[in-house]
């Protein structure tokens, strides 16, 4: 899950327990499909992503791991 939505700086990202110690990518696309922000991961549950210097809109996070994949739209105001 992500929040908070809509969100003003810092976006949360709560993963599953069991994604725990597996090593996983974040990336952000605009409503426009463009791909605005990308980072890998290893071994984290929660996982901070400085929203606050995008403009206001709505974007999908995508998150993609081994055994997970998480797609969601929210909202940077």
């Amino acid at each position: 899950s992500i929040y908070p939505d809509p969100v003003k700086n810092i976006l949360t990202l709560n993963l599953h327990q069991e994604t725990i110690g597996s090593s996983g990518e974040i990336v952000v696309f605009d409503i426009r499909g463009k791909e605005i922000l990308k980072r890998s991961y290893l071994g984290a549950q929660l996982i901070n992503i400085d929203m606050g210097s995008y403009a206001n809109g709505v974007y999908v996070l995508q998150y993609v791991s081994n055994s997970t994949v998480l797609e969601q739209k929210f909202i940077k105001e």
